[in-house]
């Protein structure tokens, strides 16, 4: 990660038997083109893994699907209504929430509190 921020357009949250929440991060150069941030935590299935492969998995579609995108997980996200700062296994990213819609922000948190019932991760809301 760099200390720019990256520029979401939108984000998703979704509750089923897979709690999502997904960003979508536009190209600095082409604000149509970018890649998507998703983090998801499987709670209907996940008590039948090893404690170790429990929690937050996190892809991001701008890295090449390898060993490491199994062994992706949350550590920490602190967002407020502007700026979401996300820490996983293997990277950070600073995300650029002003374009945003408010009501989405506002669910991602929902979710994100969903996702961390058992404080897996560190999880600051501001």
């Amino acid at each position: 990660m760099t200390d720019e921020l990256e520029l979401v357009l939108f984000m998703t949250a979704e509750i089923g038997d897979d709690l999502i929440v997904s960003f979508f991060v536009a190209k600095a150069h082409d604000p149509t083109d970018g890649r998507s941030i998703i983090l998801m935590r499987d709670k209907k299935w996940e008590h039948l893994v090893a404690e170790l492969e429990r929690g937050v998995t996190v892809s991001d579609e701008g890295f090449p699907e390898n060993e490491e995108a199994d062994n992706n997980y949350l550590e920490g996200i602190r967002i407020s209504n502007t700026v979401a700062e996300i820490e996983t296994t293997h990277r950070r990213y600073k995300l650029d929430l002003r374009r945003v819609d408010k009501s989405e922000v506002r669910a991602a948190r929902k979710v994100l509190k969903k996702m961390n019932y058992d404080r897996r991760f560190k999880l600051t809301v501001i």
